[in-house]
């Protein structure tokens, strides 16, 4: 009996002494990597959360709340968002490094419940991981809308649309007896989306402030650009309470912006699809995008033909039309 408790007893030992040098072989390896310093105050489980949700103003938008803690631990750190680690760089020659000379090795995304429903499933490019069918996509993006070919084929869309605008904009002030301020800021939100929505899909709103899908549209892309800056619960800590019982509501509300959003792109896919004969010199992106994936070679991906275009066609304009107002906002 003595001695099978001893042979418990050392078996034990082993294992913990095991465990112990397993342990200080891993913190070592992670040292000698060099990664970048983590912020102090991590908490099991819930990381940094208890930090970002208590210390933050909620009208300060999450990035400068990043830049805030930038400036104190410096331009490249870590922190937990719950239970994964995530690289916060500030920088710009830091951003180089990640974003061209390491492209390849940032190219991966981690899984999120907005890839699984605004993402349609991860087929958008922007939630996709590099890979094969990545580089599909990419390509049917570049070439059919993209290329300087392309770009330069549809340059007679954004001078006509810009010259419509300003026209419109001309008759406002003859209309008008009296002197009117204008939203310049509004004007260029709605220049932009019509030039990237006619060159897409053909399309053009006369008035964003009446036209009922207009509302929609716009306040579907407002509600993606909000949504996406926000720490969802079942993202940072994976327990599946979280995802079916949704305390924060980003989940429902991200269920809602993917299904007006969808609604409006399968109505523009099937009026192209009723199409018969387009001329080349009539052809918008998604004319070429339905030539080009006829054969659905996605289809080994696990994705159908129209999950695909909405989904590009999803990307570029969110891209498109964001990116390019701001600017000429600011």
């Amino acid at each position: 009996m003595d001695y099978h408790f001893s042979s418990h007893f050392q078996a034990l030992i082993g294992l913990l002494a095991f465990v112990f040098l397993s342990i200080i072989l891993w913190r070592r390896t992670l040292t000698s990597r060099k990664l970048a310093p983590e912020i102090p105050g991590a908490w099991p489980i819930i990381g940094h959360l208890r930090q970002l949700s208590g210390t933050t103003d909620k009208n300060i938008p999450f990035p400068r709340v990043l830049g805030a803690l930038a400036d104190k631990y410096g331009p490249v750190f870590t922190l937990k968002i719950g239970m994964y680690p995530y690289l916060i760089v500030n920088n710009w020659e830091a951003a180089k490094d990640c974003l061209t000379t390491h492209d390849k090795d940032f190219a991966a995304r981690p899984t999120s419940m907005a890839g699984e429903s605004i993402g349609y499933k991860y087929a958008r490019f922007t939630y996709a991981n590099f890979g094969p069918y990545y580089n599909q996509v990419r390509k049917l993006a570049l070439q059919q809308v993209l290329s300087s070919t392309k770009l330069e084929k549809m340059k007679h869309i954004r001078v006509s649309e810009l010259e419509t605008s300003i026209k419109e904009l001309y008759s406002l002030t003859l209309v008008k007896s009296n002197i009117q301020k204008v939203n310049i800021s509004k004007w260029f939100e709605q220049l932009t989306l019509n030039i990237v929505v006619k060159t897409i899909c053909g399309k053009r709103y006369c008035n964003i402030e009446e036209d009922e899908e207009a509302q929609r549209f716009r306040k579907a892309f407002k509600g993606i650009m909000y949504v996406v800056g926000q720490i969802v619960l079942y993202d940072a800590i994976p327990f599946p309470l979280f995802k079916y019982f949704d305390f924060q509501g980003h989940i429902k509300l991200m269920k809602k912006i993917y299904k007006d959003l969808d609604s409006i792109l399968q109505g523009w896919l099937d009026d192209h699809m009723m199409k018969k004969d387009v001329n080349n010199e009539d052809q918008d992106a998604m004319d070429a995008m339905l030539k080009v994936t006829q054969l659905n070679e996605f289809k080994a991906y696990g994705f159908s033909q129209a999950t695909v275009i909405k989904s590009t066609v999803l990307s570029l304009i969110l891209d498109g039309n964001d990116t390019t107002a701001v600017h000429l906002i600011w």
